[in-house]
């Protein structure tokens, strides 16, 4: 999934391929975090000026937000696994 809004920072979040290894697991789940095409950890983490990502805070549903602050552009993303 990529989020692109304007000219705000290229978010994406992904899962690695077969037999790949991933930087962050969420619930279980192998995940990939890029920003602008740099691998990234994720964590609830303010992006340049005005993209926040959010962590799910329990189990279920495991859903990561993120929010452009200034366009109020929200996406979340379910992550099932």
């Amino acid at each position: 999934v990529v989020i692109k809004d304007g000219n705000k920072p290229i978010v994406q979040i992904s899962t690695p391929g077969y037999d790949e290894t991933s930087v962050d697991v969420i619930n279980g789940c192998p995940i990939d975090f890029f920003v602008d095409g740099v691998v990234s950890t994720l964590g609830a983490t303010e992006i340049g000026s005005n993209v926040l990502v959010k962590l799910p805070q329990n189990d279920w549903p495991s859903q990561v937000k993120i929010i452009h602050t200034d366009t109020f552009m929200t996406v979340d993303v379910n992550v099932d696994y």
